[in-house]
């Protein structure tokens, strides 16, 4: 090897001088030692190797358990907790008992309230629903009692109808006055004594009572009620026709023999309960009765043509009412079906 005389002497190729390639022996030694200088730059790559197995067999080991006696294990164990002696295991345990039962008695007392709660808001809505319902139902009361209002407004007569309303009223109160005056005239000249004599006289006014009173019932009622199509009105009709006759076949035998008539009721005038005053009065104004008489039967016999025209009236009109009314009922029953699906629906 040169030496650092030689080394200063030889040629130096930094400053441009003539520099000899080395030869192979010098390239493989100078190759050797740069190799060995490597393998010394890299000291701790073996001792890196193993520390990676001692620790691979420290994680491979099974850690040991920790002791519960030892002081500074809580230190490096914060998460574990001293194992309790009996005296504290047993508060312990009786610390949890009473702390169960005290959820227990808390949970419980929870759901009964929630049950309660939900109890009466079950009956608040029940309450509110009904309010509902009673509100809908008075609601629709007064709109069917609207719309039937409407329906007999809309269906009134003229005046012609309303005169002969009038005169079938008046006819028929007129025909039960005179009815029961007749009836009870007949019960007291039956009862007068002395008694079981005057039986024709009785039995005439109290028949003639009887047949203007069921008239004049048979008339209202088939003028205040629709059912059976008005039969009373033909009842009331009928039955005028009969007054009508008898009282002209009265009128046309009192003509006929005045003088036995006033003869009988002067023989029996206290039987007939009558005086001579009464008598002689009735004999003066006997053609007041006769025009009286004689206008009871005009209205007799024109209470058939009457009663006829207006139940023809009115069985138009009621059937027009219940044609209206059907179709009313039919509306609501629609809506009340539509309420119903859409609560089924609802729920």
């Amino acid at each position: 090897m040169p030496t650092d005389d030689e080394e200063s002497s030889g040629p130096k190729w930094w400053l441009g001088e003539n520099i000899t390639p080395p030869s192979d022996e010098a390239s493989n030694a100078s190759s050797g030692s740069r190799k060995k200088k490597k393998k010394l730059k890299n000291p701790f790559k073996k001792s890196k190797k193993k520390h990676s197995e001692a620790a691979a067999a420290a994680i491979a080991a099974p850690e040991p358990e920790p002791n519960p006696d030892d002081p500074d294990i809580w230190k490096r164990y914060s998460w574990m907790k001293k194992a309790p002696d009996g005296a504290t295991a047993a508060s312990t345990s009786a610390s949890v008992a009473s702390r169960s039962v005290a959820s227990s008695a808390a949970s419980s007392k929870r759901s009964a309230t929630r049950a309660e709660a939900s109890a009466k808001r079950e009956k608040r809505r029940q309450e509110l629903q009904q309010r509902q319902q009673q509100i809908q139902r008075q609601e629709r009361s007064r709109q069917q009692a609207r719309a039937r209002r409407n329906i007999r407004e809309d269906h009134r007569m003229g005046c012609c109808h309303e005169c002969f309303v009038f005169l079938v009223k008046a006819i028929h109160y007129t025909d039960m006055i005179f009815g029961l005056l007749l009836i009870i005239y007949g019960i007291l000249i039956f009862s007068e004594p002395p008694k079981n004599t005057l039986r024709e006289a009785s039995a005439l006014t109290g028949w003639f009572g009887v047949l203007l009173l069921v008239s004049s019932l048979a008339g209202n009622f088939g003028f205040w009620t629709a059912c059976c199509k008005r039969w009373g009105l033909v009842v009331s009709a009928y039955c005028g026709i009969v007054i009508g006759i008898f009282e002209l076949v009265v009128l046309i035998a009192i003509f006929a023999a005045k003088d036995s008539f006033f003869n009988y009721l002067r023989k029996n005038q206290k039987k007939l309960l009558m005086n001579e005053m009464t008598i002689n009065n009735l004999h003066a104004a006997l053609p007041v009765f006769f025009i009286l008489l004689l206008s009871f039967a005009a209205i007799e016999f024109s209470r058939f043509c009457i009663t006829q025209r207006l139940r023809q009236n009115l069985l138009a009109n009621d059937e027009s009412q219940n044609q209206q009314l059907r179709q009313l009922r039919n509306r609501e029953r629609e809506q009340r079906r539509a309420e119903r699906r859409a609560k089924t629906n609802k729920f």
